[in-house]
């Protein structure tokens, strides 16, 4: 079964009423004040034609209409449903701007912050690498206030909804799989380099 993606998140997050582009700290991360498909062609988001909107909005449609979180996840692939020309738009840009807008590195100071960085845990509990799901719940409510700021709660309460919840599980997972990988290949690369190195000095006492 595929794994919700990147791209999903946000097509989930707008089918609860515009969330998170109608959200004033949201804005402020992304400098996007007037949503996704704005009646105005000047205000679309950067990059964007009205042409790319109306494809773009009627894949989220599609989206929406497809059952089942399974085939939900497929379709955002592509997997065995029709070609549409919103997905490749929509999946390009958002990727993008998701870098541009550096939340990987407001979700790694997340976890940094509240002691659960990956490494940190690794090395404080000289383990393996840790289990995402062990800990990603720890930091729902404090990441989605940073994020998505007091419009993503409901009213009086400080808990986010479930369904932003698993939405910034998605992301989270992610950056905690990026910083594995990332670590994988610093290991990598320091290995390689103590080879060099015990090779170097080998050859210059073999005689």
């Amino acid at each position: 079964m595929p794994s919700p993606s990147i791209d999903s998140v946000f097509i989930r997050l707008y089918h609860l009423n515009g969330a998170p582009w109608n959200w004033p700290v949201w804005q402020d991360h992304t400098g996007i004040s007037d949503g996704l498909f704005p009646e105005d062609d000047n205000k679309l988001p950067p990059g964007w034609s009205r042409n790319d909107a109306s494809d773009v909005e009627s894949y989220f449609n599609a989206f929406l209409n497809v059952e089942g979180e399974e085939k939900k996840n497929r379709f955002v692939t592509g997997r065995g449903f029709p070609k549409h020309p919103g997905r490749e738009i929509w999946r390009s840009w958002i990727r993008r701007q998701y870098k541009a807008w550096g939340l990987h590195g407001l979700i790694v100071k997340e976890l940094q912050d509240s002691g659960i960085h990956p490494q940190d845990i690794s090395v404080r509990e000289e383990n393996s690498w840790p289990d995402a799901e062990d800990y990603v719940a720890i930091i729902f409510d404090s990441l989605g206030l940073k994020l998505f700021g007091e419009e993503a709660f409901p009213e009086n309460v400080d808990i986010l909804p479930k369904d932003v919840r698993s939405c910034l599980k998605i992301m989270i997972s992610k950056s905690w799989a990026d910083i594995r990988l990332y670590t994988s290949r610093l290991q990598i690369r320091a290995d390689k380099q103590k080879v060099l190195v015990e090779h170097h000095f080998q050859g210059m006492f073999s005689y």
